[in-house]
């Protein structure tokens, strides 16, 4: 046994720590497409798809936008949410509403009275389309960031992905910490042994072992 070997067995267990993948996604970003990472996207993915077919209702294509694959409405609800309060949004739909209304129906006031008839007018629509599209767009989470890989209620399969993500950029060897409520990665540096989550920011590790061992969940809703 080598000096070096002997030193790595016995450093002292120092204690847990939150690794936050959000804070260091600057550290993990330059590896996203690194040949391993994506074979195992891909893996997880396409499994993903299989056991969630009644939900997701479509199959897996390589280089496709993960988040778009969440077996829930949360991200649905999210870019619905952000483009309804946005500003920028609400004054152009107003002023195509406006105009149409003139168009179809040769009015220029109380505009509520004719909007059901609108929404019926298969030219107006495709407009109403194109704009609802563009800020869809833009709260839509962008490639290459940590929410674009945001498959939320698909822990088990994501953090796989994550797992070998940490693999690759930090050079580390990882384990996976899964129950029946969730998984996690976990790696040891220096006597530390520190927790990942791509779906999360977990606020302290009472917190974690609470919801991984027994669906107790903090004052924040888990992901």
């Amino acid at each position: 046994m080598t000096v070096a070997e002997l030193t790595k067995e016995t450093v002292e267990f120092k204690g847990f720590h939150m690794f936050s993948v959000k804070d260091n996604w600057h550290l993990l970003k330059p590896f996203l497409h690194d040949k391993a990472v994506e074979l195992k996207l891909n893996e997880m993915m396409d499994l993903l798809c299989n056991v969630h077919s009644s939900v997701i209702k479509k199959t897996w294509i390589n280089g496709a936008a993960p988040w778009k694959y969440t077996p829930t409405d949360a991200w649905t609800k999210h870019i619905n949410n952000s483009v309804k309060n946005d500003n920028d949004y609400l004054s152009e739909l107003a002023e195509l509403e406006q105009k149409w209304v003139h168009k179809l129906f040769g009015q220029n006031d109380h505009i509520d009275d004719y909007k059901e008839d609108l929404y019926k007018h298969k030219k107006f629509l495709r407009k109403y389309e194109l704009l609802r599209n563009k800020y869809d767009e833009k709260y839509a989470p962008q490639k290459d960031t940590i929410e674009y890989y945001q498959v939320y209620k698909a822990c088990h399969w994501i953090n796989r992905v994550l797992e070998v993500l940490l693999q690759t950029a930090l050079e580390v060897e990882t384990d996976l910490w899964q129950t029946e409520f969730h998984t996690v990665v976990t790696f040891e540096i220096d006597g530390y042994i520190y927790c990942a989550d791509i779906l999360n920011e977990w606020k302290s590790y009472v917190d974690l072992v609470g919801f991984m061992e027994y669906d107790i969940h903090p004052d924040y809703k888990p992901n």
